[in-house]
């Protein structure tokens, strides 16, 4: 083998173009290896659908056909590479479903762990506030809120979730007095504001119905 690469390559001294080419030709089989790992499914689906199948059988036809009258040995070739050739289809079809199978895997969790890196941010405002409310939300909930004064006074929120929203979801929220926190009054504590939120909708107002509240998608 040393003696064919020195042949290949010149003399002796020219070991240095031997190492080069050497990792030259690492560097295209990693970029090979890498396009059959992201494409290599589809390759086989190509492969083995479109491809060997059709080739293959023009080939055992042409084989086939040479043989008028086949002798006993002869239609048992025939019969043993009609049963090959089936069988490989079969397992081309096997490989496909596996390949593309392991493919959509690989690529679902990478999709998956790139996704737990960034947040989806939806906005609103909430508006039928006095300078008597406040309203704010759970620790957990991901939701934040400030009050807004001009043009008029509301709060703005800001709901950060790691996943689409595609349908109301309940954002758990409270409510204060301003009045009742400053003066220590009984039952100042906080109170619970039901909030559906809804991705299509961005602006809501603040409902109040006897000592309930709730939060409602405004026009």
């Amino acid at each position: 083998m040393l003696c064919v690469g020195l042949r290949y390559y010149g003399r002796v001294e020219k070991r240095g173009r031997v190492g080069a080419n050497v990792h030259a030709d690492t560097d295209i089989a990693a970029s090979l290896t890498k396009l059959a790992s992201d494409y290599g499914p589809f390759l086989f689906a190509i492969l083995f659908t479109l491809i060997v199948p059709v080739r293959a059988y023009q080939n055992f036809r042409d084989c086939a056909s040479k043989f008028a009258e086949p002798t006993d040995s002869e239609r048992l070739l025939i019969r043993e590479s009609e049963l090959y050739f089936r069988s490989t289809w079969v397992a081309g079809f096997v490989l496909i479903a596996f390949s593309v199978g392991w493919w959509l895997y690989l690529n679902w969790d990478v999709l998956h762990r790139t996704d737990k890196n960034y947040w989806i941010t939806y906005e609103g405002e909430i508006s039928g506030i006095t300078s008597d409310d406040v309203l704010d939300a759970q620790r957990d909930a991901h939701t934040y809120m400030w009050v807004v004064d001009y043009p008029y006074r509301h709060y703005q929120f800001l709901v950060l979730t790691q996943t689409p929203v595609s349908t109301p979801i309940s954002i758990p929220l409270y409510w204060l007095s301003v009045q009742q926190t400053a003066g220590h009054q009984s039952g100042y504590g906080p109170q619970y504001v039901s909030f559906q939120f809804d991705p299509k909708r961005t602006v809501y107002e603040l409902k109040r119905k006897g000592n309930g509240l709730t939060i409602v998608a405004g026009n």
